[in-house]
């Protein structure tokens, strides 16, 4: 256990927040802590303790994730108190100062954040302070960030600084999909990872409004409560980009209409403006360079596949 009087200096070394002690409480804390770029990691066995900036931290712009693992802990910013009990977590924001509070014994999870960096995977993210986080994405979050504390503080991780420069993106993409999860976005966690689930979700949320004229990467960030430049790098991870993804769904939706009898009838046009082209010369070009050959000779050729 680590004596209070011992806090302050852990403080000062690792620039996690201060703790006092809760008069009348019994105090105990065994505090493991991991400081990375851009990324601050607390976890702790905590009784009769607070901790957080009660004043106003103008100068600090980070956020703070707070995590009770197991038992009550409450959350107070401004006069708004948020209670926590296991598996909850909670958004704060250092510059408009906070508290965190554990009366009785606690396991905890606190994580330093940048604002800016979680900007990049979730639009506004001060929409979410003190609003109660919880679902699958917590858990994902807790049990990653368990796995980085075993490496001890300084220490490269086994894979290398390669790796360890990843962490930070890793968390803060994690931390955008618990946001967004809490605000009811259609994100499902599963084991494709957090970074494939969200991309498995906006093609999909692309397939369904492929047809109309206000499919934008601006709509679709919206829809799904993330920024459009997170959009743009879901799709460069997977090597490609959106504007190519939504092409070749347009063009290949036209193609498996002209090669299919049921749509015989319908004027070549009518195909490209229903899969939400706006410019047939663009559409011919792109179909062309596409598949080598023009609309109406795949429509000529009969049935195949794209």
């Amino acid at each position: 256990m680590t004596p209070l009087e011992d806090l302050w200096r852990l403080n000062e070394r690792q620039a996690i927040l201060p703790l006092e002690a809760v008069r009348g409480a019994r105090v105990c804390a065994d505090i493991t802590l991991c400081a990375i770029q851009r990324l601050g990691i607390l976890s702790a066995s905590l009784s009769g303790v607070r901790h957080g900036t009660p004043g106003r931290a103008v100068e600090d712009d980070d956020l703070y994730l707070g995590m009770t693992r197991r038992g009550h802990s409450v959350a107070r910013q401004g006069r708004t108190d948020v209670p926590l009990t296991a598996g909850d977590g909670v958004l704060l924001s250092a510059r408009e100062g906070f508290t965190m509070t554990h009366v009785e014994p606690v396991q905890f999870l606190g994580v330093k954040l940048s604002r800016a960096l979680l900007s990049d995977y979730v639009h506004n993210p001060d929409a979410a302070v003190m609003r109660p986080i919880r679902g699958s994405a917590i858990e994902w979050l807790a049990r990653y960030l368990g796995a980085i504390l075993i490496v001890p503080p300084g220490e490269p991780t086994p894979d290398g600084d390669a790796v360890r420069r990843l962490i930070p993106l890793h968390v803060h993409d994690v931390v955008g999909a618990a946001i967004a999860t809490a605000r009811g976005s259609a994100l499902a966690l599963d084991g494709l990872g957090v970074r494939a689930a969200r991309l498995h979700a906006i093609r999909s949320h692309i397939l369904e409004h492929l047809d109309s004229a206000r499919l934008t990467v601006a709509s679709v960030a919206a829809a799904h409560r993330i920024t459009s430049r997170y959009v743009h790098k879901l799709f460069e991870f997977d090597g490609t980009t959106y504007s190519a993804f939504v092409l070749e769904q347009r063009l290949a939706r036209v193609y498996r209409q002209l090669a299919d009898p049921r749509f015989a009838g319908r004027a070549i046009s009518a195909l490209a403006f229903d899969a939400g082209f706006g410019d047939l010369s663009y559409f011919n070009r792109a179909f062309k360079r596409r598949y080598a050959a023009t609309p109406s000779e795949v429509r000529n050729q009969g049935p195949s596949n794209p």
